[in-house]
């Protein structure tokens, strides 16, 4: 369970390190440098003053040797005598033994004063004379300069803490500052719109990288508007010269239908004709519509209420409902709004509509309800002929829908997109469901 819950930590770090800001990232990613620089400075630290510290006290070991092998060849001790007031370090006469060796020990000795055992370190030293062999014992209490080591250890970690936090709070707003001019460049592309396009878009900065990236983004977005330009241009210029042709072969097909001499074959191929022409121009419009809808020239948003639409859409189809003796069950409050152009908020209930009746059954269910937030639209109907993640793909039908273009649910997905709402579709239990989200 720990490792369900360790893996479960770390994906949510790595979540929050995805969405984090630039500066935040860069702090943190300082502090976790600082981190380990800061134990192994505090530790070397330590080191180094641990060996001077026992460095400086050998040296004064040693002189005090030197000094007490000076006083007994001078003065031929010949008693014990103490050389501190505690009586720890000492001159001791001992019987003659050949080849003795200095040591080192560590010892706990009880301090009445303290009332605590206290390291001492004891330096063990053998001199001999003509007369006596003499034991020196040089103690050093090792309470204090633990305590020193240890209370220099704390300041300089503490120093080298407020270090780094002071310098944690320098790089914020250092990096508040010097990443100001990228911040308003993230804001100018975020407000950025093709039909409001300036040549010079970024302002000069003071920073080279900056400026370089300024002129970059300047360079992208004129090559985007021209592209733009002449992909607008280029849709109505061809939708415009396919409509003159196509209006001059439906002229010429209605005057030849009025024609005595033509058999009822000839009929047949006509009428097959002159619906081909129709379809082809509703595929003209509806894929300059499409173009339109995809370069955002739609821009009269309005608050609008969901109910009147819906229903003088549905209105439009009632007799083409009652032909496919189809149930209709609405539940839509009248204050609900959605934002959006009001030609494009027709067209999309239009389609959503639309598309219900044609691929429902006969004797078949509409079932419309819209909350707060969302609207539903679920109709009873035979399952798709194809994967439901390709449904809103341009030109995908059911090969039953011989008068549909398969461009409306592209149209309904591109209005959708276009103010950053969105829809689902799901089928169960025979019902196709739709929902539009526009929370």
């Amino acid at each position: 369970m720990s490792g369900l819950y360790s893996n479960d930590l770390w994906n949510w770090l790595q979540i929050q390190y995805k969405s984090m800001k630039l500066i935040s990232k860069t702090i943190i990613i300082f502090f976790l440098i600082s981190l380990p620089v800061l134990v192994l400075a505090t530790w070397f630290s330590y080191s180094v003053l641990k060996t001077e510290i026992a460095k400086d006290e050998l040296e004064g070991i040693s002189k005090d040797r030197q000094y007490l092998k000076h006083l007994i060849d001078q003065n031929s001790f010949d008693k014990n005598s103490p050389l501190s007031a505690d009586g720890l370090s000492k001159i001791e006469i001992i019987p003659n033994k050949n080849n003795q060796l200095n040591y080192v020990k560590d010892t706990l000795i009880f301090d009445n004063e303290e009332q605590e055992y206290i390291t001492y370190k004891l330096y063990v030293t053998f001199y001999q004379n003509n007369k006596h062999t003499f034991k020196v014992t040089l103690a050093k209490n090792q309470k204090t300069s633990t305590e020193f080591l240890e209370n220099l250890i704390v300041a300089i970690a503490w120093i080298l803490i407020l270090l780094v936090i002071v310098f944690l709070f320098a790089n914020w707003i250092i990096s508040k500052v010097v990443w100001k001019p990228f911040i308003k460049t993230l804001n100018q592309l975020n407000e950025y719109s093709i039909k409001d396009h300036r040549a010079e878009l970024f302002e000069p900065t003071t920073t080279y990288e900056f400026n370089q990236l300024n002129e970059a983004l300047t360079e992208m977005t004129n090559a985007v508007y021209k592209t733009y330009q002449e992909q607008k241009e280029f849709t109505e210029n061809a939708s415009h010269e396919m409509q003159t042709p196509l209006a001059v072969i439906r002229g010429n097909m209605e005057m030849l239908m009025q024609s005595p001499h033509l058999s009822e074959n000839d009929m047949a191929h006509i009428e097959r004709i002159e619906r081909s022409i129709q379809k082809l121009s509703s595929l003209n419009k509806t894929l300059l519509l499409l173009a339109k809808i995809e370069n955002k020239q739609f821009k009269d948003t309005q608050k609008l209420r969901i109910a009147p639409i819906l229903l003088e859409t549905i209105g439009q189809y009632e007799d083409r409902i009652k032909t496919q003796n189809i149930t209709l069950e609405i539940d839509v409050l009248n204050e609900i709004e959605i934002a959006m152009d009001p030609v494009l908020a027709e067209i999309l209930f239009n389609n959503l509509i639309l598309n219900a009746i044609r691929h429902n059954l006969v004797g078949g269910k509409i079932i419309v309800t819209c909350s707060k937030n969302e609207l539903r639209i679920s109709n009873s109907g035979k399952p798709l002929p194809f994967n439901e993640t390709e449904l809103f793909d341009r030109f995908k039908k059911s090969h039953e829908s011989t008068d549909s273009t398969g461009l409306g649910l592209s149209i309904v997905k591109g209005i959708v997109n276009s103010y950053g709402y969105s829809i689902e579709y799901s089928f169960d239990n025979h019902f196709h469901l739709f929902i539009l989200t526009f929370s």
